[in-house]
């Protein structure tokens, strides 16, 4: 990380006041040394390579078909207490 952001980080941190010293400049900085860094990284290199192969552009355009999920052969059954079934009458007769 650039020294810059490394210091107001920590006068943030040793302060716990508001960092309002980052601005627009500091942001460019911090990007293009992240972006140095990933460049350079072997591993974050790699693992960014990795990541981008598995990214997928859907545009708007694009027919999607949701998979059919035949996961269960049968419908749920849903059991409710005697408890909870009159509480929500009286529930719903409130409104």
């Amino acid at each position: 990380m650039c020294e810059k952001a490394l210091h107001i980080l920590e006068k943030f941190i040793n302060n716990r006041t508001e960092c309002n010293d980052m601005g627009r400049d500091t942001n460019v900085e911090i990007f293009k040394d992240t972006a140095n860094l990933v460049k350079t990284n072997p591993v974050l290199k790699s693992e960014v390579a990795a990541s981008t192969k598995k990214q997928e552009i859907i545009l708007e355009t694009d027919k999607v078909e949701a998979p059919t999920l035949n996961r269960y052969t049968e419908n749920a059954r849903v059991i409710i207490s005697k408890y909870i079934c009159e509480t929500s009458i009286l529930y719903a007769c409130k409104m």
